[in-house]
């Protein structure tokens, strides 16, 4: 118990001050620096396209090699392109969002195709010469690797894989691998061993079924059209395989 006195002195002990609340360091504010957005590049567009497409000659119409010039003779009736001439070669003309677009058949055999552009190439790019203008090259050809109905974008540079008529284009016209491809896809529809002679020559010189030409008709036009309007507004033309 405590006693008196133990009472009286912790009676007369202060009570201790209290303690000031400590205030941490403030970190002066970091302003943020607003990053600049370089300025949109404008879309690069093309003045001209030529749209040249890879066959065999008219006696083999129809068939599955000829897909190219089949889907060519189409898209001049769609757009009703205007016949005229360069030099002494047939083409037509039809303008989309101030692009030219011009339809070239490439004539001769597939597996000449460079040999057989190569003057009518030679005439079209002497047009142009000392213009400031811009043309590229697009090339309609049939694949065998893509379904029947599907369109696929091929890149400039990129390899002929095994295509007779990209092949020879590729080896002797001045084209190169300077060309944008859209595979038409014919499908591998065909009984046999795929590396038997003549099973694969075979199936591409046969005709188209009439359900398949109105696959072509109903689905492939319009997306090689489809296709051709973006061109012209920039997209894929210009894209490189590295």
């Amino acid at each position: 118990m405590f006693n008196s006195f133990t009472r009286r002195f912790f009676s007369t002990i202060p009570p201790k001050p209290p303690t000031p609340p400590t205030s941490k360091p403030t970190t002066p504010a970091v302003k943020k620096v607003k990053k600049v957005k370089p300025p949109k590049q404008p879309i690069r567009k093309p003045t001209n396209l030529l749209i040249l497409s890879l066959g065999n000659p008219k006696e083999y119409n129809g068939t599955r090699h000829s897909i190219g010039h089949y889907v060519l003779d189409k898209l001049q009736n769609r757009y009703r392109s205007m016949p005229t001439r360069i030099g002494r070669f047939e083409i037509s003309n039809h303008i989309i969002n101030d692009t030219n677009l011009w339809f070239y058949r490439v004539p001769g055999y597939m597996n000449l195709s460079g040999k057989s552009v190569t003057p009518f190439f030679k005439e079209f790019t002497n047009k142009f010469k000392g213009e400031d203008t811009d043309f590229q090259t697009v090339i309609l050809f049939d694949e065998l690797d893509v379904d029947l109905g599907l369109v696929k974008i091929r890149k400039i540079n990129s390899s002929h894989r095994g295509h007779n008529g990209l092949r020879d284009i590729q080896a002797s016209s001045n084209i190169g691998k300077n060309y944008t491809g859209l595979q038409l896809g014919i499908g591998r529809y065909y009984n046999g061993d795929r590396t038997k002679p003549g099973v694969v020559a075979d199936y591409v010189l046969s005709k188209f079924k009439p359900n398949e030409f109105e696959i072509i008709d109903d689905q492939v036009v319009d997306k090689v059209m489809d296709i051709l309007e973006e061109m012209t507004n920039g997209k894929y033309i210009y894209d490189k395989l590295k």
